[in-house]
């Protein structure tokens, strides 16, 4: 695994253990931080559940030596972080949303844009020597 996907993922665990825990923990103080209201506590927690187990798949990855070990996580983290700034992108074109939601944008973005650079420019099998499979087995 590269040097720099490495660290792509300590980071991800560490912006997901922050935010994860603020939403387990406090669900209200993100609200009232990021200016969204009302929110639904037990949602939010749910939430926060979710992206602690996304900080834990970065933290086994990121003390993963080999890349077959390393491969299914960053199958998940570019179909989590594609889709979430998909989402993000039309919550702020098509509803009313706090400015705040920038913030989570942009991180998602970010991430996305580095994991999906890893992703292609993955080492493959002689099995996916055209292109990346996302966890599919090969039509041949």
């Amino acid at each position: 695994m590269s040097r720099g996907l490495r660290y792509t993922f300590f980071v991800h665990m560490l912006v997901a253990l922050a935010f994860g825990l603020l939403f387990l923990i406090s669900p209200e103080l993100y609200a009232r931080i990021a200016n969204y209201g009302p929110i639904d506590p037990i949602i939010t927690r749910s939430m926060g559940v979710a992206v602690l187990g996304l900080a834990f798949g970065s933290w086994l990855a990121f003390r993963s030596a080999h890349w077959e070990e390393v491969r299914i996580i960053l199958e998940t983290e570019v179909f989590y972080t594609v889709l979430m700034t998909a989402t993000l992108t039309l919550i702020m074109v098509f509803t009313p949303a706090p400015v705040f939601t920038l913030v989570p944008l942009t991180v998602h973005l970010l991430f996305a844009i580095a994991f999906v650079y890893y992703f292609v420019t993955a080492p493959r099998t002689a099995d996916e020597a055209h292109g990346p499979t996302l966890g599919m087995s090969s039509p041949r």
